[in-house]
This record gives structure tokens, C-alpha cells and sequence, in this order.
């Protein structure tokens, strides 16, 4: 039995998902706005809060030249000209963590140029023990900011809770991923949802049903930071379908914690610092070796690396990566927002086309 769709193509999930969003918008609960995938959302989750993922206009700033460099990655630079034009109207506070020194760069000049309240947590970029005490000072003063500016309680009881309740999720959806009983397009929307850790495991109990079968289909590997570009949709059409995503929207955000017996605050600094796997992170080899292997347990016979222009820790790290996971590899490099849909088709579309000769045994290049 194939998983059940609605006219628009969406599944019981997402069409179940977008009507408790509407309903969670409407509630008048305070609005915390988070950026990258090292943000603690639990720290969100656990005052109560409505986590909203922020993504950028497609509009390029030109007001912030100091902070937003010219050379700086279209991620960075569209976002900020969201909060220039007031793109974020309903946010009672902006919370995220560090990944690179323009992400730093472009937080400090919005919360210099805007009224919310906006904590940067400035997370350990190397493998160093002997910083812990800083660091794990960012994660606990953080979490009595939040406090103080929402003007709600907090407690370690309920920052357990909360870190207990998104670790569940993780396991749960990781399960299921490698199962093949959720579509990248479901893990995206999971990813980005206003819903908290316990809302989105009663809706997962609810609407998951049966896989769809794409067994014919050409298995990607999607890896790179934020696919500003209907990606998706251009591999599915090329006849491909991704099945491990490793993006700021995907996978990486629900990577089961490698140590989940510690106090609260720890468990969040070792899964947002310490086992936090991305090209950003100094040295780079555990972020690749977790790409390969999680490429290769998840049956990809290819990869496609996007990544905004200029987007220095992925763009970069192209080459290694490429040479390192060993599979077939594209590289695309794209402005964030890009509708470059014919350019992205061609590539794609030759890429998987390709993969598709060698499975049937017709590639003679």
C-alpha cells in the first residue's frame, strides 16, 4: 500500500502538519525565532515557547555593507535584509548558535539594527576539552536569558523534560528514516515546524503509514547547508529521491545524541558543541565520517552537495568531501533563493541520468 495523498500531492502527515500549525500561529504564544542547527531548541521547548525557524527573503541588503561582506554567502546576506525590512514582525526574542564567523558577523549587526532581544551562543568551533567551562557558561546563562526577557519561569525540571522529549524525537525519526517511512519532503517539514518535540511525536503516532515504494528510484544523498532552491522536486522529476539528507533542514537535525545520561545543560552543550558534525567544525574529519557513513548505510549511489554562494565551510570543503565519501558526486553552487530551475534541472538531470546507466549497466564512459 502506497502512503496516503491528498490531491495536492501532499501526505497525511503534511496536510495534518500545516492545519496544527495554523491552529499554533493563532494561539498568541510567545514567538522565539532560531537560525542554525546549533541552536538548543529545547531551551525554547522548555519555556514554553513557539520555536520558528527563520529563512531569509530573496531580498539582497544592501544597507548593512560593514557587517554583510560582499564576498559573504547569500544565506547570510538575505537574512539580514529579512530583519531590514521587518520580514519577522512577532518575535518576542531571536535565539542561535555560531557556525561560522559571517553567521557571527551577520547575528551581531541584527540584533545591533533591531529592537528584539537576540542572544548569540557562541559554541566551540574545535575539539577542546579544556574550553568546557566557557562554553557550557554560554548554554546555562542562556537559558536564565530567555527567562528574564520572556518574564516566564524556568526549571530544570522542565529543561529535562524538554531535552528528554526532542531526544525521543530524534531516535524516533532517525528509526524511521533509515526504515524509509518518511520522505525527506516530511523530515523538512518536521525540521521547520513552529509545533514542539511533544506535538510533533503525537503527530508522527497519528499519520504515519505505509512507505511509498520508490524502489525504481535513483538513491541520493543530499548534503550541503540550506537548499534555498526547489531541489527536491527537480530530483524527484530527474527520477531520484533522496534518502539521507545531511543539509540545515534535514537529517543533521535529528542525529541521535551520543550521550544522553548527564545533566541538562551538559547533554545540550556535548550534542550542540562537542558531537556537533559539520564542515565548520575544526578538525573535519568526524563531520566526514559521518557523511560517508550515513551516505552508504542509507543506500545513496550518489551525492549532490548544494550550497549557497560563498558558503565557505561546505563550498570549500567540496573537493575533500567528494574524494573522502567516494560515490558519485555533484557539486552545485546556487544563490540562496535561486530560481535558477532550468540550470539546476540540466545538472541534476544528467547527474541522476547517469547513475541510472551504471545501475542498468549501459554506461560505457
Amino acid at each position: 500500500m502506497n502512503k496516503s495523498y491528498n490531491e495536492h500531492g501532499d501526505s497525511a502527515l503534511l496536510k495534518r502538519l500545516r492545519e496544527l500549525e495554523a491552529v499554533e500561529l493563532q494561539s498568541g504564544k510567545p514567538q522565539v525565532g532560531w537560525i542554525d542547527r546549533r541552536t538548543p531548541i529545547e531551551l525554547i521547548e522548555a519555556a514554553g515557547e513557539m520555536p520558528i525557524r527563520l529563512f531569509p527573503s530573496n531580498i539582497h541588503n544592501e544597507k548593512l555593507p560593514g557587517a554583510v561582506r560582499s564576498d559573504a554567502c547569500s544565506f547570510c546576506s538575505t537574512l539580514a535584509s529579512a530583519f531590514d525590512v521587518n520580514h519577522f514582525p512577532h518575535l518576542s526574542a531571536i535565539l542561535t548558535g555560531s557556525t561560522c564567523d559571517q553567521m557571527r558577523r551577520m547575528c551581531e549587526e541584527v540584533a545591533r539594527t533591531t529592537t528584539i532581544p537576540m542572544r548569540l551562543i557562541s559554541l566551540p568551533r574545535t575539539y577542546r576539552r579544556s574550553i568546557d567551562s566557557y562554553f557550557l557558561n554560554q548554554i546555562d546563562s542562556t537559558w536564565h536569558w530567555i527567562a528574564e526577557v520572556l518574564g516566564v519561569p524556568v526549571s530544570e525540571d522542565s529543561l529535562a523534560e524538554a531535552v528528554e522529549t526532542r531526544n525521543r524525537l530524534r531516535v524516533w525519526v532517525s528509526e524511521l528514516r533509515r526504515e524509509g517511512w518518511l520522505s525527506t519532503r516530511e523530515l523538512h517539514a518536521l525540521a521547520g515546524s513552529v509545533l514542539n518535540a511533544t506535538g510533533l511525536l503525537k503527530l508522527m503516532d497519528e499519520t504515519i503509514q505505509t512507505p511509498e515504494d520508490r524502489s525504481g528510484s535513483i538513491r541520493l544523498a543530499l548534503l550541503g547547508a540550506v537548499v534555498g532552491a526547489p531541489v527536491l522536486d527537480i530530483i524527484e522529476q530527474s527520477g531520484g529521491v533522496v534518502v539521507y539528507d545531511g543539509t540545515n533542514q534535514g537529517d543533521s537535525l535529528f542525529v541521535e545524541p551520543a550521550s544522553p545520561q548527564d545533566t541538562p545543560i551538559r547533554m545540550l552543550y556535548n550534542y550542540y558543541g562537542m558531537e556537533s558534525l559539520e564542515p565548520a567544525r575544526r578538525p573535519v574529519m568526524p563531520a566526514l565520517y559521518y557523511l560517508k557513513k550515513s551516505a552508504l548505510s542509507y543506500g545513496a549511489s550518489g551525492v549532490i552537495l548544494i550550497n549557497p554562494t560563498h558558503c565557505h565551510p561546505w563550498g570549500l570543503s567540496a573537493k575533500i568531501i567528494k574524494e573522502f565519501i567516494g560515490l558519485p558526486f555533484l557539486h552545485l553552487e546556487e544563490e540562496y533563493g535561486s530560481l535558477a530551475i532550468s540550470r539546476l534541472s540540466t545538472r541534476i538531470g544528467a547527474f541522476t541520468e547517469m547513475l541510472s546507466m551504471k545501475r542498468t549497466g549501459n554506461d560505457n564512459r
